[in-house]
């Protein structure tokens, strides 16, 4: 749990100074509580709530910490299925600019 609060820390920071989204992306860790990036405010906003959302990522803890090390890039993690993805493509892929 501590390992996700960093990551959720780093997020937080990154979310904060991005552009907006202009929509919801959830993140769902196995054993974890579901964070939401919404960015449909004009700002975005990392909520900690499960809300439906234009794209829901899949993930497991391990695939987070491969990427943040950039032991694995988030293309070859979906390709993998080591990410699922429902809704929205191009959503997903910014993912990456919050993780790393």
């Amino acid at each position: 749990m501590e390992e996700f609060q960093k990551v959720l820390e780093v997020m937080r920071a990154k979310v904060e100074q991005s552009k907006p989204l202009d929509g919801k992306l959830k993140m769902v860790v196995k054993g974890y509580p579901v964070v939401v990036i919404d960015g449909t405010s004009g700002i975005n906003q990392l909520i900690q709530e499960d809300i439906s959302a234009d794209c829901e990522i899949h993930i497991a803890p391990e695939t987070i910490k491969e990427i943040r090390e950039g032991k694995l890039s988030p293309m070859k993690a979906i390709l993998r299925r080591k990410i699922r993805i429902k809704g929205d493509m191009s959503m997903a892929l910014q993912l990456k600019n919050f993780l790393s």
